[in-house]
């Protein structure tokens, strides 16, 4: 009894001594439920797991607990395992996890796993009484996972994870937004209604869920699913019966969706994707598994172009996006899939051939959507090759086609939680596939919390510079937790954490803001700002994922702070409205919180709209143009070389203040053969100075300029290269400088379809390794 009680006032004395230390480990003592918590059972292993339980002992402390029941262990310790959501270690410094635990059966081993890139865990040998048990660790890295491993049958109670932050709590963290430092435009943010998505249609609350989904959470995209499988296609073409194996009920939940989406918000675009062609151009005549079927010894590719133009004559809507094909590169048993290869082989047909036809069959269309390409399901290793990269194998062969508007990938290779948001993939994206606006248009995962999802949309947006977040659990059934919207078969709804996930993003940024620098983001702290196109306002996502609160300080570049107002939110208390927050005084965000910022700011001394150089025999002809000005003296037209070191080579003088849309040249005489680096320093009246973008012109004198016809032009336009203009960027541009069409070609002859080019002057800017030129047109 003595040694019990000797135990105890240890134990006692270890948890007064960090009364005032954070517990890095959320929602440890259940008392939340399975919130930041996820369970899985694999390699021939099984289990149930319970959370909240009920019974007498089988709580130590509180109103809750964890009870995994193991009926069946499996071939690896990791088989079965509870997942906790992540936490973030000092680096270098002792750390003490205590627990409670218990088993059924004494003598019952578990093992305890801390891991990331690294990997630490300690085995313990279980009794059937509460009892506290203790892992000293020192962490080599800062982001970790904590793991149980079961590796025996039983009943197993865990409650009380106590894991005492050591590092004392953030630190004072200084963020500076520069809006002159640009990234990407924004598509927008928005999420997908597939299957379950009958049940808004059905629910007696479809308006007020409509209303959810469409106007208050802000998105601008909507993901839908292409149902269209009539009965005995082709031979049959109309929608009045479906193939069993698809349904009627999904084809014409997709054209209300829709509709109740445009009627809310005119500014939604709709994705439509395809999950598999019909079972009369699959290799096994199913919508599940096979690939597109071949004719003679050739696959099918002109019969599936024509289903798509079958697709678009029959559904009620023109979506501005497309995708040709859901996760090509793989096929899941029992699910609509059909699989490709990249280019042809023997066995496989070529995804690059079955996009050209696809294009050749929809481009003299009255109104032609957008082509988005891959969309593989992961950005690591492919499943039909793991030496390769799914994305970039299947991304290669369509960079150069012209018509593609976007490259689309898939995120299930992160799916260990907020531990696994590695950039290293994500960069391939922007790195090499930097030619065309990318999207990210499926993801949601259980084991990632709702801190953790809002960390993935920051990941891509920094680290793939991805143009569009597409949410994959829009709404899904009520059951699931990674949802942002839950839907029962009775028609209620519940909005899930999720929800606010993305809402911190969605809600204040749209389609046409561009994403600026913003400094401080560390290993807890997550930052990203977005200017509108106005030039007067900026939203910044600030993601604390730290459980302490974090002291943040804000300053602007180049323009003024006017206000700003702020919504924050926690687990359990989200999306409140801070109101009017004053920005020049330290802001502390909660721990383990989402804050958005929206400020309104003064117009910047000079909004830039574009920065071109162009060669003309042997000048360089710079021309830019802004939309608006404050105080502007003049330009320094600044040259290199290198690209490092620049000097001055001229002045414009600028128009002081306006309003207006203003146009500036300046011409560079006689310059050599080389590699030509260029940008603009900005100077106002007061002497503050900003740096535009750095562009490039490489001079061969000997190239042709392309030409194209007719001119003026109504529904299309020819544009023709010389034979020695390979891997050509083609921009086609208003006065105002919207973009009417941008694309990549190898070949010397484009097509662009102009039917909903509005009547007007148009510039056709053609830039490849060699030259850069600007044409003008007019419709």
């Amino acid at each position: 009894m003595l040694f019990t009680k000797i135990i105890l006032l240890v134990l006692s004395f270890f948890t007064l001594s960090y009364l005032n230390a954070q517990n890095l480990i959320s929602n440890g003592d259940f008392e939340s439920g399975a919130a930041g918590w996820s369970n899985m059972a694999g390699g021939g292993g099984a289990a149930t797991f319970t959370c909240p339980i009920a019974g007498f002992g089988n709580i130590h402390a509180g109103t809750n607990a964890l009870r995994s029941n193991v009926t069946m262990d499996g071939a690896n310790a990791w088989d079965v395992q509870t997942v906790q959501a992540g936490f973030i270690a000092t680096i270098g410094s002792a750390h003490t996890l205590t627990f409670w635990a218990k088993s059924s059966i004494a003598g019952r081993q578990v093992r305890i796993v801390l891991q990331n890139a690294s990997y630490t865990s300690q085995d313990y040998i279980l009794t059937t009484s509460w009892t506290a048990y203790t892992f000293i660790f020192t962490p080599t890295e800062a982001s970790l996972q904590l793991k149980i491993h079961y590796f025996q049958t039983g009943d197993f109670y865990f409650d009380d994870f106590v894991l005492p932050d050591v590092s004392g709590g953030p630190t004072l963290i200084n963020t500076t937004i520069i809006p002159t430092t640009t990234f990407q435009t924004m598509v927008g943010f928005g999420g997908a209604l597939t299957w379950y998505a009958d049940r808004i249609i059905s629910s007696p609350s479809k308006n007020a869920i409509c209303d959810l989904l469409f106007t208050d959470s802000g998105i601008d995209i909507l993901r839908l699913k292409n149902w269209y499988y009539p009965i005995n296609y082709p031979t049959n073409k109309t929608t009045t019966t479906m193939d069993p194996a698809s349904n009627k009920t999904g084809f014409d939940v997709t054209n209300q969706l829709q509709s109740l989406a445009k009627t809310r918000n005119n500014n939604i675009d709709v994705l439509l994707c395809s999950w598999s062609p019909p079972k009369a151009l699959k290799s096994n005549n199913l919508l599940p598994e096979g690939t597109l079927k071949q004719n003679v010894g050739q696959f099918m590719y002109k019969e599936l172009a024509q289903y798509w133009v079958d697709i678009l004559d029959n559904i009620s809507f023109t979506p501005e996006y497309i995708s040709m094909q859901n996760e090509p590169g793989f096929i899941t048993s029992g699910w609509e899939t059909c699989e490709w290869r990249p280019t042809e082989t023997a066995g496989f047909p070529g995804y690059d051939r079955a996009l050209d036809s696809l294009w050749l069959h929809i481009k003299d269309r009255p109104i032609v959507p957008k082509i988005l390409g891959p969309e593989p399901e992961n950005l690591g290793t492919a499943a039909w090759n793991g030496s390769v990269n799914t994305f970039r194998e299947l991304s290669t062969p369509i960079k150069a086609k012209s018509y593609l508007y976007g490259y689309a990938y898939h995120l299930y290779n992160y799916a260990g939680g907020a531990g696994s948001i590695s950039p290293t993939n994500l960069n391939i994206v922007r790195d090499e596939f930097n030619n065309r606006p990318n999207f990210m248009t499926e993801f949601s995962s259980d084991n990632y919390n709702w801190i953790d999802v809002a960390r993935m949309v920051h990941a891509n947006l920094t680290e793939a510079n991805t143009s569009a977040y597409i949410y994959w659990e829009l709404a899904w059934d009520n059951a699931s937790n990674s949802t942002m919207v839950g839907l029962d078969n009775a028609g209620g709804y519940t909005i899930k954490d999720n929800y606010y996930s993305i809402k911190h993003f969605s809600k204040y940024i749209d389609k046409g803001y561009t994403r600026i620098a913003a400094s401080g983001s560390n290993a807890t702290l997550n930052l990203t700002a977005f200017r509108n196109p106005a030039g007067n306002q900026i939203t910044v996502v600030a993601i604390n994922n730290h459980v302490s609160s974090q002291p943040l300080n804000f300053t602007l570049n180049g323009a003024s702070i006017l206000g700003a107002q702020a919504y924050n939110s926690v687990a359990g208390n989200y999306w409140q409205n801070l109101g009017v927050v004053n920005l020049s005084t330290t802001q502390n965000l909660t721990g383990k919180s989402i804050t958005t910022y929206i400020i309104t700011t003064s117009p910047l001394p000079v909004k830039l709209l574009s920065f071109s150089a162009e060669r003309t025999e042997n000048d360089a002809v710079l021309k830019w143009k802004t939309v608006s000005e404050k105080d502007n003296d003049h330009f320094d037209i600044l040259h290199s070389l290198d690209g490092t070191t620049f000097e001055s080579i001229g002045k414009v003088k600028g128009k002081g203040t306006t309003g207006t849309l203003q146009q500036y040249n300046f011409l560079h005489s006689s310059i050599t053969k080389n590699k030509h680096y260029y940008q603009l320093k900005q100077i106002d009246f007061s002497g503050a100075s900003t740096l535009s973008q750095v562009i490039m012109l490489t001079t061969e004198i000997n190239n042709d300029p392309p030409f194209f016809f007719p001119n003026p032009f109504q529904d299309k336009l020819t544009i023709q290269l010389s034979t020695d203009k390979l891997d050509t960027q083609i921009k086609v541009y208003n006065t105002l400088g919207s973009i009417y069409y941008q694309g990549e070609t190898d070949e010397h002859f484009v097509i662009i379809s102009t039917n909903h080019f509005p009547s007007g002057l148009y510039f056709i800017e053609v830039k490849s390794a060699d030259q850069s030129y600007v044409l003008k047109a007019l419709k």
